[in-house]
């Protein structure tokens, strides 16, 4: 009854408040009505109830409607190679079950319910440790550079990063926070601060090492630097000349299966919060590309 409900809730909404969709799609020349392409069927080709595929309603159904087989019609019609995708949810499950028994738990599902992070602190401690060498140890140069030049940076800054170079150099993963909000202040209230020592401490290599490293490890997927970006107007896809290229290929059989473009130099009107890059020369993939079974051993 409750399924009843808001499915006919869903269709009077449909109804009342969504326009009617009379613009088409050119696609490689082939022309399809937008509201053909955008629909789907849940509970059968007879008795069922079309449900315009739209962002908004996609996320209430697939986060609020209780029964499962209408969550998963609707997603896998609203994602086009859904046999692809079905294959690709069942390893992102295996994966978040391996994170899970890494934090101590028995699946993905106790996990999320948990209101710790970890059931067993000990289970993790061992990955921050390693992230945590691989930052302290570009660090601790810094600080000990910096020491033999003092005019190039605020001698007041000196006491915060003490515990570095003093005896073991011990710098655990809750103090990083402190001292890194430490120095964004005093780069931010000192304008004698070169800009290469704020580089030299927020090294990029070090971001991307760390990266690669958390997708090797949690998600088996290698992060690899693709080819240069061209210039416009060439066969490839291209932007700044800051925004590198990078594949994501599956540590088994090295498979590629994404691209991924990280935009992290600096560049005059560059906002922190949305990609201000424009890929040049993109290519437009033919509906029936997108439908057809990838799979598929016949044509």
């Amino acid at each position: 009854m409750l399924q009843s409900n808001f499915l006919q809730f869903l269709h009077n909404f449909q109804s009342c408040w969504l326009p009617s969709v009379t613009r088409n799609e050119v696609v490689d020349g082939c022309v399809y009505e937008a509201s053909d392409v955008l629909r789907a069927v849940v509970g059968g080709a007879e008795n069922g109830l079309q449900i315009t595929l739209y962002p908004d309603i996609v996320h209430t159904i697939l986060s609020r409607n209780p029964s499962a087989q209408v969550r998963r019609t609707v997603y896998v019609e609203n994602c086009a190679q859904y046999r692809a995708n079905l294959r690709t949810l069942a390893e992102l499950a295996l994966q978040r079950t391996k994170m899970a028994r890494i934090q101590g738990y028995a699946t993905y599902t106790e996990s999320t319910l948990a209101t710790e992070l970890a059931q067993c602190p000990s289970n993790v401690v061992g990955l921050l440790e390693k992230l945590n060498a691989t930052v302290l140890s570009d660090l601790r140069t810094f600080v000990r550079t910096t020491f033999q030049k003092p005019h190039r940076f605020p001698q007041t800054l000196f006491q915060w990063f003490q515990p570095v170079t003093e005896g073991d150099g011990a710098l655990h993963p809750w103090d990083v926070p402190y001292y890194v909000q430490q120095l964004q202040h005093t780069l931010s209230t000192a304008a004698t601060v070169p800009r290469e020592l704020e580089v030299e401490y927020f090294s990029l290599r070090t971001l991307l090492e760390i990266l690669q490293h958390i997708c090797k490890h949690f998600f088996d997927i290698e992060l690899r630097q693709g080819q240069p970006m061209v210039k416009p107007y060439a066969v490839r896809p291209s932007a700044h000349d800051g925004v590198s290229q990078w594949e994501l290929r599956r540590t088994g059989d090295g498979q590629i299966f994404g691209t991924i473009y990280l935009d992290l130099l600096p560049r005059p009107h560059k906002t922190q919060n949305a990609a201000t890059f424009t890929l040049v020369n993109g290519r437009l993939i033919p509906l029936w590309d997108l439908l057809h079974d990838i799979h598929s051993t016949t044509q």
